[in-house]
């Protein structure tokens, strides 16, 4: 596996903005709510900056050090006004073909720590404002996955029927804002693992 890296814009407040990495524009016009593909990358140490699409100052500069043989997530989280760089290790082991990995990442700033269930069961707990959980894993399957805040009954999102396929393994972004009532998931398949027992990146 070569050393990969996606980058995504989940600022709610935030106009579209341009990635730039080491200097040179490597991403134009992503707007708020998108994840781009992995990219293969060489290994070492590089300087991003985002910048508003329309012109200005860059809303976030920030230094990442990659690995060799390691995949990245960057996200930009938060307010505009507090912008901040979200950096996940991606682990890519091999998925069983009737199993399914999933975990959560909280990119709402202004909801509180939340758990997440699928159908009767809690998949995580106390998932604060910028973290990632651990992933879970599951049995292929559909299920209606519901996030409440920490410790409450009552959901402030609820998914029905998600499909989660075999071999595959999921993020699951909760996005948007709590008080404006953009509170929003996306589900991102990342990657399957095929009958050679080779990691796929997921299309």
């Amino acid at each position: 596996m070569n050393t990969q890296l996606r980058i995504g814009h989940f600022s709610p407040d935030a106009p579209a903005v341009d990635i730039h990495v080491d200097g040179e524009s490597l991403l134009e016009g992503v707007s708020f709510g998108t994840l781009g593909d992995y990219m293969d990358v060489d290994a070492g140490s590089y300087d991003v900056e985002i910048v508003p699409t329309a012109g200005g100052d860059a809303v976030l500069s920030a230094t990442l050090d990659l690995d060799n043989d390691t995949s990245y997530t960057v996200l930009a989280i938060n307010a505009l006004d507090d912008i901040e760089a979200l950096v996940m290790t991606d682990e890519q082991p091999t998925v069983g073909a009737e199993d399914t990995r999933i975990r959560f990442v909280h990119t709402v700033p202004d909801a509180p720590a939340v758990d997440v269930w699928a159908d009767d069961a809690a998949l995580f707990e106390n998932v604060a404002f910028g973290k990632t959980s651990s992933f879970a894993t599951v049995d292929a399957d559909a299920y209606d996955i519901d996030v409440r805040p920490a410790g409450a009954d009552d959901s402030v999102l609820n998914l029905s029927e998600v499909a989660f396929d075999g071999a595959t393994s999921y993020t699951v972004l909760a996005t948007g804002m709590l008080g404006d009532d953009t509170l929003d998931a996306m589900l991102v398949a990342d990657y399957v693992t095929t009958e050679a027992d080779d990691r796929t990146v997921a299309p």
